[in-house]
């Protein structure tokens, strides 16, 4: 606020209750209208569309609180990684022959490479 005084406080208060207040209204308009699209017939029709809005009603409930779990990695034997530690090892055990591989450089091969004449400006 840029002038803190009673006022202001008090219509702060009462913007933020009407805004939460509209968006209680639109979230149940958003659940009224997706529930009108997955009636009894809907499922004898339709039935992956109807079972899609469901879970998409759900996932409106319940998306917020849900706590994101880091993804375990599977080692070349398809063994699922159970901790950081075992992560840590299956990414190691990919990625260090990737990029610390022995390779055998023919400096005389740049050599046999045609090369073009440079015309100068």
């Amino acid at each position: 606020m840029k002038q803190p005084n009673e006022e202001n406080h008090q219509k702060l208060k009462g913007t933020r209750h009407n805004l939460l207040r509209e968006k209680r209204r639109a979230k149940r308009q958003w659940q009224l209208t997706s529930v009108e699209k997955c009636r009894k017939s809907d499922f004898s029709q339709n039935p992956k569309d109807a079972w899609a809005m469901i879970f998409k009603l759900m996932e409106g409930f319940q998306k917020h609180y849900k706590t994101e779990i880091p993804r375990n990695f599977r080692s070349k034997e398809g063994i699922e990684a159970k901790c950081d530690k075992e992560n840590i090892n299956i990414l190691k055990s990919h990625f260090y022959p990737l990029f610390n591989s022995k390779i055998e450089v023919d400096p005389t091969a740049l050599e046999n490479l045609p090369q073009y004449e440079v015309e100068q400006i």
